[in-house]
């Protein structure tokens, strides 16, 4: 029977986690002879390992971070993809020039003109089919085509693109199985600090049982209140050290919304500090900031691109803490 995919044993964020794994373990050191009095286990380098092991869960690559690194392949992807698709538009053009009118038809069928709408429209298993349908058909067709006007470099100038394209495919794919073995390591180590930590906090609890005050420092919903304010530092619930940026991206004349366009944000002050989404079904997007430090006033490089529309680019100035709502209605290209 295969193994489940593990899921959060948590009631927070991440970043709450690590937070109250920090305060938790403290809290720990502070009162040391409690705990070893009551459990010889407990020693001053149980509660150095308890936070090596929550440092270690907080420095692996989180989810944003991982798709930032496929987000960047599939830019790439898409450049090949486009060049490729033009190769592929290339040959549809010799063909209609080397064959009578009545025979242009199913040739271009035979070269993959089955795939070319959804191709275009970057299903990346469909371009592939074209691609190979397009490079069987120049190698099975090759005189027809020369007398046509294919030039002679063209079949391996298609095959280079079509190579381009199939090789960053290959690795986007590699990328997006890597980025969910990483989520689920990450979400089993996370599970492990959490599991960790509600065991000494029961101990805890048993050990300051008449000491309501001390107590109150060992129950992870009291933790949580003081790492995470009610209202989140005035952001609506989100913890004081994150930064939502959230919105709606629209075509400017319709109003539709523009779907898989592409919205980068980053730190102007850290260009590092950066991430890269795409919009959902309705247009909408939403980017959390995590770490950074609490009320700080930043200017935020907001940037939204999609096929066919000019693309958005501007500095806005926001605060750590708060959630920031950034619509965009893009004009489409003149």
């Amino acid at each position: 029977m295969p193994t489940p995919k593990p899921e959060p044993k948590y009631n927070c964020t991440q970043a709450e986690l690590y937070a109250i794994c920090k305060t938790g373990w403290g809290s720990y050191a502070e009162n040391l002879a409690d705990f070893t009095a009551f459990k010889t286990i407990y020693t001053a380098l149980f509660g150095t390992d308890a936070l090596g092991e929550v440092t270690a869960a907080q420095l692996m690559p989180d989810d944003q971070a991982r798709g930032a690194a496929a987000e960047m392949l599939r830019i790439s992807m898409t450049e090949a993809a486009n060049t490729a698709i033009l190769k592929w538009k290339s040959l549809r053009a010799y063909i209609k020039s080397s064959y009578p009118a009545a025979m242009v038809k199913p040739q271009e069928e035979a070269a993959g003109y089955g795939y070319y709408e959804t191709a275009t429209n970057y299903d990346w298993e469909d371009l592939t089919e074209l691609l190979k349908s397009g490079a069987t058909f120049i190698t099975n067709n090759t005189a027809a085509l020369t007398t046509g006007g294919m030039p002679a470099g063209f079949a391996l100038a298609y095959t280079n693109a079509q190579t381009a394209f199939n090789d960053l495919y290959d690795d986007f794919k590699d990328s997006e199985q890597d980025s969910v073995e990483g989520t689920d390591v990450k979400m089993e180590a996370n599970n492990d600090i959490y599991d960790k930590l509600i065991d000494m906090f029961e101990d805890g609890i048993i050990i300051y049982d008449n000491n309501a005050a001390k107590r109150k420092r060992f129950i992870f919903e009291q933790v949580k209140s003081l790492v995470t304010p009610p209202g989140g530092g005035g952001g609506g619930g989100i913890p004081a050290t994150s930064l939502v940026v959230k919105g709606k991206v629209t075509h400017s004349v319709t109003g539709d919304p523009i779907v898989s366009a592409q919205v980068q944000a980053n730190d102007v002050a850290d260009p590092a500090n950066v991430q890269v989404v795409n919009t959902n079904a309705t247009g909408d997007y939403f980017i959390k900031f995590d770490g950074m430090a609490a009320g700080a006033s930043i200017s935020m490089h907001h940037r939204v691109t999609a096929p066919g529309f000019v693309t958005e680019d501007k500095n806005i100035n926001m605060t750590v803490g708060q959630t920031h709502t950034v619509n965009v209605a893009m004009l489409p290209n003149p």
